[in-house]
């Protein structure tokens, strides 16, 4: 059986080195792609992944007021706005964030310091009287 021509390697050596050739060519061409997908068109996909982070969608409201059998007003709309701090997109300038908080305070009439959240004043949502840059570290952290 040790004289058997089928146990014997067959593959002819120019086999091999296609096969290698081929191997080394597509990792190239993957190696290749992934330089030009990171590095030189970086700030295309940076920009496109930011522009797909949020979508805001607005909607009318499909109920106005609400009444009972009695012409009694039951429910209305009554406008609400909400204000979101996303810390990712604020300023690295202390001074210049606080120059935000500042102009937000105007708009929203809250101070934007006032008191401290610790165990005795903790922060609530809607009914807290903590000022802007502390509702700001509150949710930072």
């Amino acid at each position: 059986m040790n004289g058997s021509s089928s146990l014997h390697n067959q593959i002819q050596p120019w086999r091999i080195l296609a096969f290698v050739v081929v191997s080394g060519v597509v990792f190239l061409v993957f190696i290749g792609r992934l330089f030009s997908l990171q590095i030189l068109e970086n700030e295309d996909w940076v920009a496109k992944a930011e522009e797909n982070s949020t979508k805001e969608i607005n909607s009318p409201a499909l109920r106005g007021v609400i009444y009972d059998r009695n012409n009694s007003v039951l429910a209305r709309n009554v406008a609400a706005y909400n204000v979101v701090i996303t810390a990712s997109k604020l300023p690295d300038d202390p001074g210049a964030v606080q120059e935000i908080f500042r102009q937000l305070s105007a708009l929203i009439q809250v101070p934007v310091n006032q008191g401290e959240i610790n165990e005795q004043t903790p922060y609530v949502p809607c009914i807290s009287d903590h000022g802007i840059a502390q509702i700001a570290e509150y949710g930072s952290s």
